[in-house]
């Protein structure tokens, strides 16, 4: 307890200390005076960076404003453009400054200042193997793909935001020659499928899912009553998304075998090259096999539930009711597995395309 009080007293007193320079910050003690920093807080590694243990620097120019807050900040110089740059930025402009005084009034001043991304040698334990390999021409393919990558993220956790697609399709050119060149082209290939998938649109019962959880957990949100035939088109389209998925993740891993035999690139640098960005496309057949084979399974066993009742049911608005209540607590429970699946797997899809918001577009 004394502990934690002390800590208390400690965070509170760190409180007051920040809001005294704040109000100090928008204040001129002298007539003429220097900005000063008051709170700089170093800037979050890309992930691309931290797989590929790449370090380098960027300088910036921004705008110090009167209230001492950082705005307009932009990239004047980057190693590797398009990897440090978003996360420069976004540090800088979370700093915090006592602004210049001219006359005894605040003003806003011009400031220049670079930001070095360089690891500890525990940090490079985290790298990718092969990342030493990287070099040349082969930094600046990570660098392209990267930003080819934070675009259909964007499109993926953004999508109001910009014709993303557009944008994305646009920058599809190849850009390498040579051995890097067919990397590149393997990487459009594999941004392309996903491309397809992002245009299906949502209400497509072909990608079921969404369609599936809404139908089955809150019977009232479609004006269709599960008849017969839906229950038979939702068993049809759930099959026919299940084989897509796995058609499309069998070819990218396939596609990957052939570069790999192909490529006389050292195979430890095509799978920094690779891996960095999509992982490994053997072990996500795997994983993808495993997750919609269980929505599959999950489905099936719904629908069985419901064209084989053992006991009547009604489909009420915010779900269906047996009149048995060992098929009621069955058919919860797979519901609630079913939801928890499609979550999770939800959950795991914004986590990886967030892992690419890091570039700067």
């Amino acid at each position: 307890m004394f502990a934690k009080a002390v800590v208390g007293v400690i965070v509170l007193g760190l409180s007051l200390s920040l809001q005294a320079e704040s109000s100090l910050s928008r204040y001129c003690p002298e007539a003429d005076a220097e900005h000063m920093p008051l709170y700089r807080d170093p800037p979050a590694w890309p992930h691309s960076a931290v797989l590929m243990c790449l370090e380098g620097s960027v300088v910036l120019e921004f705008t110090v404003g009167e209230n001492g807050q950082v705005r307009d900040a932009s990239v004047i110089e980057s190693t590797h453009p398009g990897i440090f740059d978003r996360a420069a930025i976004t540090a800088t402009e979370s700093w915090y400054y006592r602004p210049s005084c001219e006359g005894g009034e605040p003003v806003a001043v011009q400031q220049r200042t670079a930001l070095d991304f360089v690891f500890d040698e525990a940090g490079r334990s985290n790298c990718l193997p092969g990342t030493r390999l990287l070099d040349g021409e082969a930094l600046d393919l990570v660098a392209s793909l990267g930003i080819l990558y934070s675009k259909l993220a964007e499109a993926q956790l953004r999508p109001s935001e910009s014709d993303w697609l557009a944008e994305i399709e646009r920058s599809l050119e190849t850009s390498f020659g040579g051995e890097l060149g067919q990397v590149e082209q393997f990487h459009h290939e594999v941004i392309g499928n996903l491309l397809a998938m992002v245009r299906e649109p949502s209400f497509n019962i072909h990608y079921v899912t969404p369609v599936l959880l809404g139908k089955l957990t809150v019977p009232g949100s479609s004006p269709v009553p599960l008849s017969a035939e839906v229950m038979a088109k939702m068993r049809q389209h759930t099959w026919a998304w299940t084989q897509d998925v796995l058609s499309r993740s069998e070819w990218t891993a396939e596609r990957y075998a052939r570069l790999r035999r192909e490529s006389s690139i050292e195979p430890e640098l095509l799978d920094v090259l690779v891996h960095g960005f999509i992982g490994d496309p053997n072990e996500a057949r795997q994983s993808q096999l495993q997750q919609v084979t269980e929505i599959y399974d999950l489905t099936e066993q719904l629908l069985d539930l419901l064209e084989n009742p053992a006991s009547e049911w009604t489909e009420e608005i915010y779900a269906i009711q047996f009149a048995d209540e060992d098929d009621q607590a069955q058919y919860t429970a797979v519901i609630h597995e079913l939801i928890t699946l499609v979550t999770s797997a939800e959950e795991q899809r914004k986590f990886f395309w967030s892992l690419f918001m890091d570039y700067r577009l």
